[in-house]
């Protein structure tokens, strides 16, 4: 059994052990929970104590000795709940800070910038900057390596790009005609046998070419307003060639 995503909503080794415990033998006491799990009672007592703060477990008293139980796995999915307010309650405070610091700035922005983002974290701040930039978006090139390395996190940027109006025009390889590219909403798509080793994302003032190496993904960032617009016309220019 694959517990990992228990991890990821706040629940440590210990406590995951002890609610799989109470689910398998039912209603228990705690010396028997830190004899089945090997762990010291004073510790158990403290891991059952956190996780009914999580309302994860309850306790009931029976001939006047308490008796600990597993609530039903459907609560794991209040977990999920509280851990989107908190994204929320952060989203926002992230938001106003980064609207102070910005204010702080008091050196020139550079006329051309450049920068190089590595592996799958790089690549999705790229694809928040879209959305909070709310830009409409030019796409060379699909990668389906690309997609399966992010096959958790592009649904829900999809979502929110069509919820926040975001649209696309995408020039894609024959190769992928019929392919889960083709069901996006809000976007335009044609095919062309364009033979470039990269994919190239246009937005706003940034060209973004990225690369799937073995040792990841790579994608270099060019910021720069003519930059930008040259490739637009590059795109412009393939994009009456490419077939529907």
């Amino acid at each position: 059994m694959d517990t990992n995503i228990l991890k990821e909503l706040g629940l440590i080794e210990n406590e995951i052990n002890i609610y799989l415990e109470l689910l398998k033998r039912g209603p228990s006491l705690a010396s028997d929970i830190a004899q089945s799990t090997g762990l010291h009672r004073t510790h158990a007592y403290d891991i059952l104590r956190s996780l009914i703060k999580k309302s994860l477990v309850s306790h009931m008293i029976r001939e006047n000795r308490k008796y600990f139980q597993a609530v039903g796995p459907e609560q794991l999915e209040s977990l999920l709940n509280d851990k989107k307010e908190q994204l929320e309650k952060d989203e926002k405070i992230l938001s106003e800070l980064i609207k102070e610091l910005q204010e702080t700035i008091v050196i020139p922005k550079p006329h051309l910038i450049v920068s190089v983002y590595e592996g799958q974290k790089g690549f999705k701040a790229l694809l928040e900057d879209i959305l909070r930039r709310k830009k409409d978006y030019l796409v060379l090139g699909y990668n389906p390596k690309a997609e399966e390395s992010l096959k958790y996190f592009l649904p829900g940027f999809y979502k929110r790009r069509i919820k926040a109006n975001i649209k696309r025009r995408a020039i894609v390889d024959p190769r992928f005609k019929g392919s889960d590219v083709e069901k996006q909403k809000l976007q335009e798509i044609r095919f062309l046998n364009y033979g470039f080793p990269m994919g190239i994302i246009v937005y706003g003032e940034r060209v973004v070419m990225t690369i799937i190496q073995e040792t990841g993904q790579v994608a270099v960032v060019i910021e720069n307003q003519k930059f930008a617009d040259n490739f637009k016309k590059l795109f412009d220019q393939m994009w009456k060639t490419a077939k529907k």
